[in-house]
């Protein structure tokens, strides 16, 4: 569970929603009465926005028009403006947007480490290079849309892979760590776990 906490989809974006709360009335002052009722919420900042949190599309507008339309600020009513000490800057987008890559990156580099030792623990992982002197691809499969479409989160992990190998071994790395869809995983892993489980009550 722990592990889940920190690289999972379910529980990124309430990450992202503390942090950025935190920066919010810690380092910027402001007051958590003035926050939106939605980003002082548990759950209340959503993975999916905070995924997409971007750039690429030119549809989704700037940053600023994002975050303003996701998490709408309150406003006087006798004059319909918003206090300038609440309002959302480019600044405070940009923040949120460095928040959301640290978090994927930080995610990332997790579950290569514990990919990497998972691997190592089975002994999976080739202790010399082959005689060919080609390394040997292991692959990888994984499924799920976060490790897919949070930020560069697929990237990440795979070039965190090929980085510990490369550190670990060198020029003499025996094996390339890739990383696979397997989009019926849930599937698969299922009828796994069946005969797995069977097996492991004989025993």
């Amino acid at each position: 569970q722990p592990l889940e906490y920190m690289t999972s989809g379910r529980y990124l974006g309430e990450l992202g929603r503390l942090i950025f709360v935190d920066y919010l009335t810690t380092v910027l002052g402001r007051d958590m009465a003035d926050l939106p009722f939605k980003l002082k919420q548990r759950f209340g900042l959503s993975t999916t926005f905070l995924s997409r949190f971007n750039t690429l599309d030119p549809a989704k507008g700037t940053l600023l028009e994002q975050l303003e339309r996701e998490f709408p600020l309150w406003k006087d009513k006798e004059n319909e403006q918003t206090s300038p000490q609440c309002q959302w800057t480019k600044e405070i987008a940009d923040a949120l947007n460095q928040i959301a890559i640290a978090i994927e990156v930080r995610a990332a580099g997790i579950v290569a480490a514990a990919t990497i030792g998972l691997l190592t623990c089975a002994e999976e992982m080739p202790p010399s290079k082959p005689d060919s002197g080609e390394y040997l691809e292991l692959v990888v499969g994984y499924t799920g849309g976060c490790i897919s479409g949070f930020q560069h989160y697929l990237w990440d992990c795979q070039w965190f892979l090929d980085r510990i190998v490369a550190l670990e071994c060198g020029d003499n790395r025996p094996v390339r760590v890739l990383l696979s869809p397997c989009h019926d995983g849930g599937i698969t892993g299922a009828g796994i776990l069946v005969p797995a489980s069977l097996t492991s009550e004989r025993t």
